[in-house]
């Protein structure tokens, strides 16, 4: 039977789009957790109250038979587990879970959405950069979070009835029209000081290491609570250990380029910048320029206003007393 013109096109477009279904599979069940991830909400350190409102999330959504509420996983401090808080969020639930980062155009969104089914967690972390080069960038995740739809160059495209949990460390930049259809906000801290310790020794023990305490305390300390830095000096500790069977803090801290007070190398420059350059006092835009960093210097700043080593008041950054002396130590340091 010939067929007809139209019926040809069909096949093709139909062709074209077997071709081209490259979303990537979600990770589901155990493959979740590969890289040393918590595997259960009791191995989780901390965020007792982001775990127990997503707790009561999830036993909601499962009593109903419905797919996961949309999430959002916002925090300042870096490195403080959202990711970890995603993936046993799909672990629960029993779903399958992809990840994307930073500013997802909508054609890549699509390609991820290929291969996802109903109440998979799609986990967008660093989300709020969606937003560069202006708000309506992130015009399409707004009809995703709203409608379930993608609104492509195409036409709009109905996908997956999924779950969106946004993590980002700066929310004030995301439009507040997203931010409306994000109705699960779990409050999520920083580690305790007792936590912090506990952290170390949990990464510590899925490492397959065991260290002394006075490790165990530097690494807390140094670490400023970030599981992501407790990782890296923890590593450090490991491999120098294996070179020579000691445990040296001083080599740990050099090769990872941090302060026994948590400074790592950008804050240092930072307050030898705004002390020395600056005489004290400067804009954002000022102590960027002198320290030739091209990205943002939120973290750092907050890290630093943590420590009160610096304040951000209307007329710029200015350094505090403590954070005078800290910098008049570092000095010290480097000019022994």
């Amino acid at each position: 039977m010939a067929l007809s013109p139209q019926m040809k096109a069909r096949l093709r477009a139909a062709q074209y789009n077997l071709n081209t279904h490259d979303g990537a599979a979600p990770r589901r069940g155990a493959d979740i957790f590969t890289g040393g991830y918590p595997a259960t909400w009791a191995e989780l350190v901390g965020q007792h109250q982001a775990v127990a409102r997503l707790q009561a999330a999830i036993a909601s959504a499962q009593a109903e038979n419905r797919r996961l509420d949309h999430v959002l996983l916002a925090s300042g401090l870096p490195g403080v587990g959202k990711t970890t808080l995603a993936r046993l969020i799909a672990g629960s639930m029993g779903v399958g879970f992809c990840e994307v980062s930073g500013p997802v155009s909508v054609d890549e969104a699509r390609r991820v959405l290929r291969g996802m089914e109903d109440r998979d967690v799609l986990f967008w972390d660093e989300c709020h950069q969606a937003v560069q080069g202006g708000k309506g960038k992130a015009e399409w995740a707004l009809h995703l979070l709203q409608d379930g739809r993608l609104l492509t160059a195409a036409g709009v495209e109905q996908v997956a009835d999924i779950t969106v949990v946004m993590a980002t460390t700066d929310a004030q930049r995301l439009p507040l029209t997203v931010l409306s259809r994000l109705p699960i906000k779990p409050v999520i801290t920083a580690p305790s000081e007792g936590e912090a310790i506990d952290l170390v020794c949990a990464l510590a023990g899925r490492m397959g290491i065991t260290i002394p305490d006075e490790v165990v305390t530097a690494v807390a300390v140094a670490s400023n609570g970030s599981p992501r830095d407790m990782s890296a000096l923890l590593i450090a500790a490991r491999d120098g250990h294996a070179v020579d069977g000691r445990w040296d803090l001083n080599r740990m801290l050099g090769w990872c380029g941090v302060t026994a007070d948590g400074l790592n190398q950008l804050a240092q420059e930072y307050l030898m910048v705004l002390l020395i350059q600056c005489n004290g006092m400067a804009g954002q835009t000022t102590i960027a320029s002198a320290l030739s960093e091209p990205g943002p210097l939120h973290h750092t700043e907050q890290l630093l206003t943590n420590k009160g080593l610096i304040e951000i008041t209307p007329q710029g950054r200015r350094m505090t007393t403590a954070g005078a002396e800290r910098t008049m130590a570092l000095l010290d340091v480097d000019a022994a």
